[in-house]
């Protein structure tokens, strides 16, 4: 979250930390230093400080917390039940009980009122019960030393009800008067209250997929509904408590992730493979990376636990999926729940012995021990690429509830099988997801991204569409297909003013149904991966029954349904061609892929929905997608093709974080695409004088191997040492980088590592060459002119001391050269 919205808790400090020795000496360093600095830093330090929370759900009562801390984990997460009057004295016991036990506590309050009723936010009822509840518990339990967070309950959706008078309301808000509307919706109604939801949907039936203004805006209602009920429980509890952190409950629909309102600190998603999209790799990850919206909110994952004889069932999957959660930026995890847990043998059950040297010898607390100690929930992801979602396609159904989107029977497989094909990311690491509120936020910085891709994007506000257009003229991509903006202009034929100009589309005046393929017959400079002629490949099937019907009904295509053909601005190349027809003044109107150079950047705008009938299988989708996401990668993986295996990356500024999802440690090689002669601590790096770019500067790249042990999360780390090898190559590790010593090996070119998985690896000598090491300020301090004495060993030959001074602009540079040496600095004064 960004430090605009609010800091986080008590001074910044989780009060379960406020009686530890961290804490005291925190305390005694504030006092020295000037308070404009701790205000500069107080937003960057509040998060580390509050994390991370690593609980599970329904292990409260007697012993809870006793049972938690022997387990490893730090936080008790309590649910109040929904009558709780004789419940308080027993819960604020447990919260004492966890504060002894030195955990953390997050209080659950009952969001949903008593009975089997259904909640609307307008509904008075649901606003007396959550006063009712502020007041009664809020009030309470506030100052309880231990307390760490408020979270409201779990599922809210599935008890919220959309009302025709709350649809009105929302119309009579976003548009004012009944005129505005029925200008916008090409309708006549007389008064308000002949607006219903039914009838409001049944208005496009006309419309290509059933779609238009009339659909959008019940679908937005029906967003803003889930997000109206959890900002009403977010001004009761802030109301009482302004400082302490507030967390969503369980969510368990991707759509409803994006509708949860800033004055919430932390977002809890619930997905379950078992119940959703059957991802037993991964646990449908992505729903993280949503849940975060490029870093605007923090997130606890919900995990399910898989037990034997389960579909999601593997013995290492609860391991992978804490560790993939991790990696994609969770904060915490919240395992779901005790039960499931001594059932699928991670905990010892109700008849075996349960003290606490027992529970700290479990399955379980072998996984979560090291996983604090390694404090794996520190990854701060800084994709190369993101998506912008919109929930409006449906996308795949559960129980006939579409999970992405609020519009049902609108685009199965968009954007859902985008979505889920990039879940783990790519070579190039992980993905972003934007809602319109994220694109509109100045403090998400667009300029990251290598592209943007934008999914049936059907409503592109001024605002978001102006941050779009500046991305692009500095240097951004962006890939949108048919819809994009039509609330804007009201009509799939036509794109807003300011789209028209970014993706150089002057008219549509032609949509019909259309199947066919992308023809790729020109080459472009920005997609040096597909040499022309080729042809794209998809699933579209016109004829369901394949084994009857003509031939072009039964071969599958890369598109197909309602299709646009446009005439093009001057510049515009119609670059993947699905159609051409001729047009009007002999000119020709094309369906497709157009390509428009924009300012510095690329615009592409499918005439279709782009990704929902593509295979991911095919090579033109995989070189398509792998040059757009290379334009601004920071780092990539070095394996054929675009998609992970075993290894998963994730790139964090001057860190590079990589999983190994697999059985056996894996040499992961990998480059650091930005690192300017950079050294990586935490892996063997490789330097070359022939990295050039066509200017002869060197480009700075920096190739880096980095062991990395089955079922692990580790990280290579930038260090303000740079490395420049005067010709050929070397090879560089580092020993130890520290506040008072800095250790380097060093080997000439054509050396590799030496060893095994069970002996470790080193460097091997290679040939003499010419090395300039730069070493400049960072937790090694080099100050203007400071003296440094420097030691290099080279094998076989006695040890040479020199005391080197640094430049005036606290540089320190060595000159070594040889086969294979060891430098030693430290201080000289």
């Amino acid at each position: 979250m960004s430090c605009r919205q609010r800091s986080t808790n008590r001074n910044s400090v989780q009060p379960s930390q406020a009686d530890g020795p961290a804490y005291r000496a925190m305390n005694r360093l504030a006092t020295l230093i000037a308070a404009a600095v701790i205000l500069l830093a107080s937003c960057a330090l509040s998060w580390a400080q509050s994390g991370p929370f690593v609980f599970v759900y329904g292990l409260q009562g007697d012993g809870a917390a006793e049972a938690a801390a022997a387990v490893g984990l730090n936080t008790l997460y309590l649910e109040v039940p929904p009558r709780y009057d004789s419940m308080l004295p027993d819960i604020r016991s447990q919260i004492a009980a966890a504060d002894r036990a030195g955990l953390k506590v997050i209080v659950a309050l009952p969001t949903i009122p008593p009975g089997p009723v259904a909640i609307a936010a307008d509904d008075p009822d649901l606003a007396a019960h959550a006063w009712k509840t502020a007041q009664q518990i809020v009030s309470v339990l506030k100052d309880e030393p231990a307390l760490a967070g408020w979270a409201v309950g779990d599922y809210v959706e599935d008890k919220l009800r959309y009302t025709d008078t709350g649809l009105v309301r929302y119309l009579q808000q976003r548009y004012g008067t009944l005129e505005a509307l029925n200008a916008a919706w090409s309708t006549a109604f007389g008064v308000w209250t002949q607006i219903a939801i039914t009838l409001a949907t049944t208005l496009d039936e006309e419309q290509p997929f059933g779609v238009g203004r009339p659909s959008i805006d019940v679908a937005d209602y029906q967003r803003e509904a889930f997000g109206a009920v959890l900002e009403l429980w977010a001004r009761q509890v802030r109301g009482i408590d302004a400082d302490t952190l507030l967390f969503t409950g369980r969510i368990g629909l991707y759509r409803c992730l994006t509708a949860v309102p800033d004055s919430y600190d932390f977002v809890v998603p619930a997905i379950s493979p078992d119940e959703l999209e059957l991802d037993k790799l991964a646990h449908n990850v992505h729903a993280i990376d949503i849940a975060r919206q490029a870093g605007r909110f923090q997130v606890v994952r919900a995990l399910r636990v898989p037990v034997p004889g389960e579909s999601i069932y593997t013995k290492y999957a609860l391991q992978r999926w804490i560790n993939q959660a991790a990696l994609h930026g969770a904060v915490g995890i919240g395992l779901d729940n005790y039960g499931r847990l001594v059932a699928s043998g991670l905990l010892p059950g109700a008849g075996d012995q349960q003290s606490p040297a027992a529970l700290a010898d479990s399955k379980l607390a072998q996984m979560i021990r090291p996983a604090m100690r390694r404090h794996i929930f520190t990854v701060t992801p800084k994709p190369a690429a993101a998506f912008l979602y919109e929930p409006y396609a449906e996308g795949y159904r559960f129980r006939d509830i579409p999970v992405y989107g609020y519009l049902s029977d609108f685009s199965e497989g968009e954007p859902d099988y985008l979505f889920n094909t990039f879940r783990c990311g790519s070579r190039f690491g992980l993905t972003d997801y934007l809602t319109v509120a994220a694109l509109e936020d100045p403090e998400v910085d667009l300029q990251q991204y290598s592209f943007i891709a934008a999914p049936l994007a059907l409503d592109l506000p001024p605002r978001a569409t102006a941050r779009l257009c500046e991305y692009v003229r500095e240097g951004g991509a962006i890939v949108a297909d048919l819809g994009a903006g039509l609330r804007q202009s009201g009509s799939w034929q036509r794109l807003p003013r300011e789209l028209q100009l970014l993706f150089g589309i002057e008219q549509m005046p032609m949509l019909r149904e259309e199947v066919g393929d992308f023809s790729f017959g020109a080459a472009s400079e920005y997609f040096p991966s597909l040499p022309p002629p080729l042809q794209s490949q998809g699933n579209f099937r016109l004829s369901e029954h394949l084994k009857q019907g003509t031939p072009a009904q039964r071969r599958a295509y890369t598109f197909g349904g309602p299709v646009a053909h446009v005439i093009l601005a001057p510049g515009t190349v119609p670059w993947g061609v699905g159609s051409r027809l001729p047009g009007e003044d002999s000119g020709y109107v094309y369906s497709g892929i157009m390509l428009n150079e924009y300012g510095l950047g690329l615009a592409l705008f499918a005439t279709t929905r782009l990704w929902a009938n593509w295979l991911v299988t095919d090579p033109v989708f995989q070189a398509f997608h792998n040059d757009l996401w290379a334009r601004r990668a920071a780092y990539e993986l070095h394996q054929p093709g675009l998609f992970i295996g075993d290894i998963e990356i994730c790139g964090s500024g001057d860190s590079c974080y990589l999983l190994n999802t697999g059985r056996y440690t894996t040499l992961v090689e990998f480059s650091a695409l930005q690192a300017d002669d950079r050294l990586y601590a935490g892996g063997f790096c490789r330097f070359s004088a022939h990295e050039r770019l066509p200017s002869g500067r060197r480009t700075g790249r920096v190739v880096v191997t980095v062991p990395v042990a089955p079922l692990h999360l580790t990280s290579a780390v930038a260090r303000p040492i740079r490395i420049k090898p005067h010709y050929d190559e070397a090879s560089v590790v580092v020993l130890k980088y520290q506040s008072d010593l800095v250790e380097l090996e060093i080997a000439g070119a054509g050396a590799r590592l030496r060893g095994s998985r069970s002996t470790g690896w080193q460097l091997g000598y290679g040939a003499s060459t010419p090395v300039r090491i730069t070493v400049e300020t960072g937790l090694y301090p080099v100050a203007a002119v400071s003296r440094h004495q420097v030691e290099i060993d080279y094998d076989f030959q006695p040890t040479r001391r020199q005391v080197l001074q640094a430049d005036h602009s606290g540089r320190l540079r060595i000159d070594i050269s040889g086969r294979r040496a060891r430098v030693r600095i430290v201080p000289a004064d």
